[in-house]
């Protein structure tokens, strides 16, 4: 929580929620391996053809090399996942929501609270199942921030809806009571062509009524 420690936090600054990534994305690179799967079970539903042995063994290094890169590339991509999910860091205070992805490279990105314009919560219907989801905010002049695949993407954006509706309490209780309109009353006097209206605060009306009636 390095990004929340006391000397990066603005003043007045404090920490209402921590979305965390979910587990899921650890799951990415095994649909790499299940494709490679996939093949291999195709591979058997051929042989049960009148295929010849020549094309049979074409077939079968052809998909040996496939599954073999597939092992490597989903090793490689399941690795660069732990790192993502270790150094993702998510973060929502009073004044500001916090982004932070890579690990050998970070991109930290932040929204003020007040920049905020509308926030958008999604799930597709594995999000649904296992409860994860991304929440999208955005701000003025096309600022985006997006926390990823986090836990139980309603209670993130109620957090941040939360906030926005305390802070519009808090500006309207700052702002004090609303002043009171003053009253006015309408004369009309006729003219040639119609009528016209004019107004007047009640003390300036009462005042022209006592100098008409003197």
């Amino acid at each position: 929580m390095e990004l929340m420690k006391k000397r990066n936090r603005r003043k007045g600054e404090i920490l209402i929620y921590k979305p965390e990534m979910h587990w899921i994305v650890l799951t990415y690179p095994f649909l790499v391996l299940m494709a490679s799967f996939v093949l291999w079970l195709f591979f058997f539903i051929a042989q049960l053809f009148d295929i010849g042995a020549d094309v049979l063994r074409y077939i079968k290094g052809v998909l040996a090399g496939v599954f073999v890169a597939s092992v490597v590339f989903a090793g490689l991509y399941f690795v660069w996942q732990i790192f993502e999910y270790l150094s993702a860091t998510y973060y929502i205070t009073n004044k500001r929501l916090v982004s932070r992805r890579g690990f050998f490279s970070s991109v930290t990105a932040e929204m003020p609270i007040e920049k905020i314009e509308g926030l958008i919560c999604y799930q597709r219907l594995p999000g649904k199942l296992f409860d994860y989801g991304t929440v999208l905010a955005s701000g003025v002049g096309g600022m985006l921030l997006r926390f990823s695949a986090v836990k139980r993407p309603d209670r993130v954006a109620k957090a941040i809806d939360d906030i926005l509706e305390k802070n519009k309490r808090l500006a309207v209780e700052r702002s004090g009571k609303p002043r009171a309109i003053t009253a006015k009353t309408e004369a009309v006097k006729d003219v040639e062509y119609g009528a016209y209206i004019t107004s007047y605060p009640v003390g300036e009306m009462n005042g022209k009524d006592k100098a008409n009636e003197e």
